[in-house]
């Protein structure tokens, strides 16, 4: 019976350990790997580091040494398929992988023949904008001078958007957008010498920029180490927006004061969706900064919309007569301007793969030297 415990707890610890030791043997396989590398055993290198042993690794900065020593050595020896695929397994796993400053600048040459910039980035913004009014030609039930001496009051709103951008050359990127923008002003004036008309408008949009964004420092080109300064990235845009009218609501309200008596007072919300053009074009002018860190890359960016048709259907102008003759509110032909400050946050998606021709005849022995 104590032979039998015995060998029960034997076959026990075997079972338990026997996982372990290939893990150990393959932790051990790196260290061996390096000193077979340094001493020129480049076969040996590729027999120790078996795509098994790697893939046992827990830690990908060992797997990515594993492969890294793989592909050098297959440099060495001049054998490009297999340099290929362990570069290709480096940067599908981390696609934001450096050359470290010890890395032969034969292995840095091979590393840029690949796509290491992202192929889309992926992420959304949201913020406040402030409406700016250009008013064209005035129209009042009053005299046409009482018409021009209307205000225009800015109102906050807010918008919120998708981005899709895709690098396409060197420092520049194309931006397309879909999103939602509240834009929102107040008309005040006086008629008649004593009715105070003031009319509260809020419109929403559903808004299509395309943009081209200029950058004036490179977020994808990996360094060992970056400092703030290294992850930041001004840039500017421009581009042009279509607009599409969701609805258009108003509140009016009128006060009449002769003397000192205060007399008829009123307000009413109003519907004007189909008294306003249902699409704008606009043209973009912006600036903004990134900040990168790891994946995830943060901005904040300042944007002014600038409308280039007015916005009143000017054959609808008159058919709302309620806002007529009980408000006193007629509407004058106008351009929509709007100034927007948006925080963002993005994320970028990768697809490696070798984009030009690498000639390995032309490395020497010095270009594969640490």
């Amino acid at each position: 019976m104590k032979h039998t415990v015995t060998y029960f707890f034997l076959c026990a610890w075997a079972m338990f350990l026997a996982p372990c030791l290939p893990a150990q043997e393959c932790k051990d396989a790196i260290r061996r790997a390096t000193e077979l590398y340094e001493k020129g055993h480049l076969n040996d290198v590729r027999s120790v580091l078996t795509d098994e042993c790697i893939q046992i690794m827990s830690d990908i900065r060992e797997r990515q040494d594993a492969y890294y020593l793989l592909a050098v050595a297959s440099l060495y020896i001049k054998d490009l398929d297999s340099a290929k695929k362990s570069l290709l397994i480096i940067l599908n796993e981390n696609p934001e992988y450096v050359c470290k400053r010890t890395t032969p600048i034969g292995f840095q040459k091979f590393y840029e023949t690949f796509r290491t910039k992202p192929v889309l980035i992926l992420g959304g913004k949201a913020g406040l904008n402030s409406a700016q009014i250009k008013s064209i030609r005035s129209y009042s039930l009053d005299d046409q001078t009482v018409g021009q001496q209307a205000s225009y009051k800015s109102a906050y709103g807010f918008q919120i958007s998708g981005v899709l951008m895709v690098p396409i050359w060197k420092n520049i990127d194309a931006i397309g957008e879909l999103g939602f923008r509240q834009f929102n002003y107040e008309y005040k004036n006086k008629l008649f010498g004593f009715s105070d008309i003031r009319f509260k408008e809020t419109q929403n949009w559903i808004e299509l920029p395309l943009s081209l964004r200029f950058n004036l420092s490179n977020h994808y080109r990996f360094l060992e180490e970056k400092s703030f300064l290294n992850r930041l990235n001004p840039y500017f845009l421009a581009g042009i927006s279509t607009t599409f009218l969701l609805g258009s609501q108003g509140t009016a309200f009128r006060s009449d004061k002769i003397n000192t008596e205060k007399g008829f007072e009123t307000n009413k919300q109003v519907s004007v969706t189909n008294m306003r053009q249902k699409i704008g074009v606009y043209a973009i002018g912006g600036a903004g900064l990134e900040y990168k860190k790891g994946r995830m890359i943060w901005s904040i960016e300042a944007r002014y919309l600038h409308g280039f048709a007015q916005t009143v259907k000017t054959k609808n102008r008159y058919i709302n007569s309620d806002l007529l003759f009980s408000y006193g509110y007629v509407d004058s032909d106008i351009k929509l301007r709007n100034l927007s400050v948006s925080v963002g946050v993005a994320y970028p998606i990768y697809s490696p793969k070798q984009q030009r021709d690498f000639y390995i005849k032309d490395l020497s022995i010095k270009d594969l030297e640490e």
